[in-house]
C-alpha cells in the first residue's frame, strides 16, 4: 500500500481530506461510495449527486477526453498518482481533476474497489500549458539553461539545449549532480551558490565536461530565486570554448610578435654570435610565451648538432642535449634531425603522441612539453642550425605562428652574417638606424626624427623659458617641375634645396624633410619673431637662386610659415598646424614670401567659404570693374601702353584684393568666364578712348593658366576683336612664365595661332618660372615681364640686381622689349634706365585708376602711339 494513503494511520480518510480538495471510495462496480473534503464542504461537489454514481454518469471523460483511472482488474496491483480526469458539468464550467488511487483489496487480496483523493487543477492546467508553452521557447535556444535546487544539489531542470550539448537525454542529465559536469567538488559548488543568493546573481567563467568527458569552458549567468520556501539557482550556460580558442589563439599570435619585435630589439643589441643566439632565445621565451627556446648548431663535422643557447625553466637540461644526424640512430630520427636533414620546419602539435618524438618523449614529458616547432637555420644556402621552440600546451604553432618563427630565423642569420663582417654590420645597423630617421632622398632628418626633436625643445624651452620658432616650407609651383620635367628632375632639385636649407641654419638648429616638398626647420633660442623673419628672408633668397637641372637653369620660389614657441602654441601638434596655416597664407599673398602665424588664421577658412559663395555672384550683379595702369617708357618717359587690372568690389564684402579672390577663381573654375568678361571689357574701353579721342595705345590683359589651357581661347579672341573692332595689334596678352613651361609643345603651337592673329605677346612674372635660354628663343614672343619679387629690393639686394640684369640681358640679345612691374622707387627706376631695361609699371608714375582718370592722365601727359 502507497504510504501517501496509508489506512492504519487513524482517521486516515479525515487526514488526507485535509490536504487534498476531496477524498473518495468505489465500490467493484466503479461506484462512489464515499466522498469528502473541502470541495464538498464549499459546495463544488455534491456529494449526493456523486454517490452510487461512476464517473461517467457525471460526465468524467466525456468526448474521448481524460477519464477516471479504472483500478477494478484483480490483475491490476498498481497505484496511480496525479492522474487528470476532464469533468463535464451540466450546470457549471468545466474543469480538470488531478486524481490519485490504489486498489482496495478484500482479506484474500482481490480488488473489491478503490479509493484516492483529487484535487481541482483547472487554474493550474492553465498556468501549466503556458509554462509547457515558455519551457519550448526556453528548448529552442541554443544556451544551456538549468535549474538546481540549493539544498539538494541536483538537477530539477533542464533544457533541450543543455541535453545537446553536454551530449546525454535528459534522464542521463538529471542523474548527474552540478559538480560533476562543472570539473569541481560539491562543496565548492554549493560556497558559490550561496554567493549567487547573497548577490542575487553573478556572471562568471568556468571548466566543464561533456557527457562523453569532453572539457570545455562555459560562462555561467547565475541567478537565484526563492520558490516556495526553497532556493532555486537558475543558470544560463554559453559555451564559449570556441571564443575562448579565438583569444588565446590572438594572444598567442600576439606574443608571437612580440617576440618577434623582441628578437629585433635583440639583434640590434647584440654584439658577438653568442650573446645574440642567448639573447634571441630569452626573447623568444619571454616575447612568445614559449616553455624553452634554444638554438643548435650543427658541429665542425656535421655529425650532431650541439645546444648553443637556450631560455627557459629547464635549460639546464636541455643545454646538454645532443643531436645525431644519423638517421639510423633512434634520436637521429627525431624532429630536430629531420628538420636539418631535410632543411624544412617540422611541427609536432602532440608531443606525447608524435611518433617522430619518441625516442625524446621521456626527456620531453620531464620538462613538461606538449607542442614543439622546429626551423632550420640557412645561411648562404647552407644549413648551419636548428632553432627549437616548445609550449606546454599541444597545438601551439599555426600556419601563421610558424611563418613569424621562419621570420625570426631569417632576421637571426641577416644578424649572423652581419656580425661575421663586423664593419659591414656596424656599417648596417647605422645604415637601419639612419633610414628610420632620416629621409632617403635628402639624408634629411625625416618627420620621426623631427617630432621627437620638437618635443625635446617644447620641453627644455618651458623648463628654461625660452621660445623658438618653427619655420613650414613649401616649395611654389613643384608639381609642374615633376609634371614638366619628370620626377628625376624633380628629386634633383629637392637634393639642392636641401643643401641650400642646410647651410642657411645654425649648427643648433634642424632641417627636416617632412614629405613630398614640405620642409620645416626648427629654430631653437630665439630672441624675438625678427630672428626667425631674418632667417625667413635668407632662404627666399638662397632657393631663389638658379638651379640646373638637365644641364638648364631655373628658379623656384617658395612659400614660409612661421609658428613661435610660446606664443602660438604650446604642443607640437598644434605648432606645426599654426606654420603650416601660415604658409598656406603666404602662398595664398603671392608665394615667394613668408607669414607669422595669427589666431586670425583659424577663422579663415570659413572666410573662404564666404568668400566662393559671393564670388560666384559678382559677374552677375555687376561686381566687378577695371582699373586701368599705365606702361612708361624708361628711355623718355611716354606712355606706351595699359594695363588692365581687374577689381572687386563685393556688396557685403567690400572692396576684396585680387590675390584674395583670383587664385580661388582659378581653383573653383571661374577664372575663365571672369577672364572672358576682363577681355570684352577692356577691348571696348580702348576703342571708347579712342572715340573721345585718345590715341591709340597697347591694351594688355592677363590670361591665367587656367586660360590659357582653354581649347577655345583662340576662337574666343577672334571674337572679341571682331565684335569691338579693335585691332589686334592693340591687343597684348601676358601670359606668366609657369603656364608657358607647363607644356612647352602645346604652348609653341597655341602661342603661334595667336601671333597669327596679330597680337602681341608678353611673358608675364618672368623668372620665377623654369624657362631656358633655349627655350625661350623659340617662343614666338615679344616682351618680357620682370616680376615684381625681383624688383622689389633693387636697391638694396644684390642677388635681385643680378637676376635683373641677366633678365634684361637676355631679352636684349633676343631682341625682346623688356618691361619690369611694380616699380615704386626712384632708385628702382634709376638701376632699370642705367641697365637699359625698356619699359617700367609701377606706383612711381601711376597707381591702377578708372578709366575716366586714366584718359586724364593721358590727355596731360606724353604718348607714344601704338598705331
Amino acid at each position: 500500500m502507497p504510504t501517501w494513503l496509508n489506512t492504519e494511520l487513524p482517521n486516515a480518510s479525515s487526514l488526507v481530506a485535509l490536504v487534498t480538495d476531496f477524498y473518495w471510495e468505489r465500490d467493484r462496480a466503479g461506484r462512489f461510495t464515499c466522498v469528502e473534503g473541502e470541495a464538498v464542504d464549499a459546495g463544488t461537489i455534491d456529494r449526493a449527486e456523486w454517490l452510487e454514481k461512476t464517473p461517467a454518469d457525471l460526465g468524467m471523460g466525456a468526448n474521448g477526453r481524460q477519464s477516471w483511472p479504472e483500478l477494478q482488474s484483480h490483475v491490476t496491483t498498481r497505484s496511480v498518482r496525479d492522474e487528470i480526469v476532464f469533468w463535464r458539468r451540466d450546470n457549471a464550467p468545466d474543469c480538470y481533476l488531478s486524481i490519485s488511487a490504489e486498489p482496495i483489496r478484500d482479506e484474500a487480496g482481490f480488488i473489491e474497489g478503490s479509493r484516492g483523493f483529487g484535487r481541482d487543477v483547472t487554474a493550474s492546467r492553465k498556468d501549466f500549458n503556458e509554462l509547457r508553452q515558455l519551457r519550448a521557447a526556453v528548448d529552442t535556444t541554443q544556451l544551456m539553461v538549468f535549474a538546481i535546487d540549493r539544498e539538494s544539489m541536483r538537477f530539477v531542470y533542464a533544457n533541450d539545449g543543455a541535453c545537446e550539448l553536454i551530449g546525454c537525454d535528459r534522464h542521463q542529465l538529471m542523474t548527474m549532480s552540478p559538480h560533476e559536469l562543472l570539473l569541481t567538488d560539491a562543496e565548492t559548488l554549493a560556497s558559490q551558490y550561496d554567493e549567487v543568493i547573497e548577490a542575487g546573481g553573478i556572471t562568471t567563467e568556468s571548466r566543464s565536461r561533456t557527457y562523453d568527458g569532453r572539457e570545455t569552458i562555459v560562462e555561467l549567468h547565475r541567478q537565484a530565486q526563492l520558490v516556495d520556501g526553497r532556493w532555486m539557482i537558475v543558470s544560463v550556460v554559453n559555451d564559449i570554448i570556441k571564443r575562448k580558442r579565438a583569444e588565446f589563439t590572438r594572444d598567442r599570435m600576439s606574443r608571437m610578435y612580440a617576440s618577434l619585435g623582441a628578437t629585433n630589439e635583440a639583434i640590434l643589441r647584440a654584439t658577438t654570435p653568442d650573446d645574440l643566439y642567448e639573447q634571441v632565445c630569452e626573447a623568444a621565451l619571454t616575447g612568445g610565451g614559449m616553455l624553452i627556446a634554444c638554438i643548435m648548431r650543427v658541429t665542425a663535422d656535421a655529425s650532431r648538432l650541439t645546444v648553443t643557447a637556450t631560455a627557459g625553466v629547464n635549460g639546464a637540461v636541455a643545454r646538454d642535449l645532443t643531436v645525431p644526424l644519423d638517421p639510423s640512430h633512434p634520436e637521429g630520427r627525431g624532429l630536430v634531425a629531420q628538420c636539418f636533414r631535410e632543411c624544412r620546419q617540422q611541427i609536432c602539435d602532440d608531443y606525447m603522441q608524435d611518433p617522430r618524438v619518441a625516442p625524446w618523449r621521456n626527456v620531453g614529458a620531464k620538462m613538461g612539453i606538449r607542442s614543439a616547432a622546429a626551423v632550420p637555420i640557412v645561411k648562404a644556402g647552407e644549413t648551419i642550425g636548428v632553432m627549437l621552440l616548445a609550449a606546454d600546451h599541444p597545438r601551439a604553432f599555426d600556419e601563421e605562428g610558424v611563418g613569424l618563427l621562419n621570420r625570426m630565423v631569417d632576421n637571426v642569420v641577416f644578424a649572423l652574417e652581419n656580425l661575421e663582417h663586423e664593419a659591414q654590420r656596424k656599417a648596417g645597423e647605422k645604415h637601419i638606424e639612419f633610414l628610420a630617421t632620416h629621409d632617403s632622398l635628402t639624408h634629411l632628418p625625416n618627420r620621426t626624427l623631427f617630432n621627437q626633436s620638437l618635443s625635446m625643445a617644447i620641453e627644455s624651452a618651458r623648463r628654461y623659458r625660452r621660445s623658438f620658432a618653427l619655420l613650414f616650407i613649401d616649395l611654389d609651383r613643384f608639381k609642374t617641375i615633376n609634371d614638366s620635367l619628370g620626377h628625376e628632375a624633380g628629386d634633383q632639385l629637392l637634393i639642392q634645396i636641401a643643401e641650400r636649407l642646410s647651410l642657411a641654419v645654425r649648427a643648433s638648429d634642424m632641417v627636416a624633410r617632412i614629405g613630398g616638398d614640405e620642409f620645416v626647420i626648427l629654430v631653437n633660442d630665439i630672441q624675438q619673431p625678427e630672428d626667425a623673419a631674418k632667417l625667413a628672408r635668407t632662404i627666399l633668397s638662397k632657393i631663389l637662386e638658379p638651379v640646373e637641372l638637365q644641364g638648364q637653369e631655373y628658379r623656384i620660389t617658395t612659400s614660409i610659415g612661421i609658428a613661435i614657441y610660446p606664443d602660438d602654441a604650446l604642443d607640437a601638434s598644434s605648432l606645426l598646424k599654426h606654420a603650416d596655416m601660415a604658409m598656406y597664407r603666404a602662398k595664398e599673398e603671392g608665394k615667394n614670401t613668408f607669414e607669422f602665424y595669427s589666431a586670425q588664421l583659424e577663422s579663415r577658412s570659413l572666410k573662404r567659404i564666404k568668400l566662393e559663395n559671393h564670388l560666384r555672384q559678382a559677374l552677375e550683379h555687376d561686381e566687378f570693374e577695371l582699373a586701368y595702369q599705365a606702361k612708361i617708357s624708361l628711355e623718355n618717359e611716354q606712355i606706351i601702353g595699359v594695363e588692365a587690372l581687374l577689381r572687386w568690389h563685393s556688396a557685403e564684402l567690400g572692396e576684396v584684393t585680387p590675390t584674395q579672390f583670383l587664385p580661388l577663381a582659378e581653383e573653383i573654375g571661374l577664372i575663365i568666364p571672369i577672364g572672358r568678361w576682363v577681355l570684352q571689357t577692356a577691348c571696348e574701353q580702348n576703342m571708347a578712348w579712342q572715340r573721345q579721342g585718345i590715341p591709340p595705345l597697347r591694351m594688355a590683359v592677363n590670361l591665367s593658366p587656367m586660360q590659357f589651357a582653354d581649347h577655345q581661347l583662340v576662337s574666343h579672341l577672334e571674337s572679341v576683336l571682331e565684335r569691338t573692332g579693335m585691332p589686334a595689334s592693340l591687343l597684348e596678352l601676358e601670359i606668366t612664365e609657369t603656364a608657358v613651361m607647363h607644356d612647352v609643345g602645346r604652348a609653341l603651337e597655341l602661342l603661334a595661332q595667336i601671333k597669327r592673329l596679330g597680337v602681341y605677346i608678353s611673358i608675364d612674372d618672368f623668372g620665377t618660372g623654369y624657362s631656358s635660354l633655349t627655350q625661350l628663343r623659340d617662343l614666338p614672343v615679344d616682351s618680357l615681364k620682370i616680376d615684381r619679387s625681383f624688383v622689389r629690393d633693387l636697391s638694396s639686394n644684390i642677388t635681385d640686381q643680378s637676376i635683373a640684369r641677366a633678365i634684361i640681358t637676355m631679352g636684349k640679345n633676343l631682341s625682346l622689349n623688356v618691361i619690369a612691374e611694380g616699380v615704386e622707387t626712384a632708385e628702382q627706376q634709376s638701376f632699370l634706365r642705367e641697365q637699359h631695361c625698356d619699359d617700367m609699371q609701377g606706383y612711381y608714375f601711376s597707381r591702377p585708376g578708372s578709366h575716366t582718370a586714366f584718359a586724364d592722365l593721358v590727355r596731360s601727359h606724353r604718348v607714344r602711339k601704338a598705331l
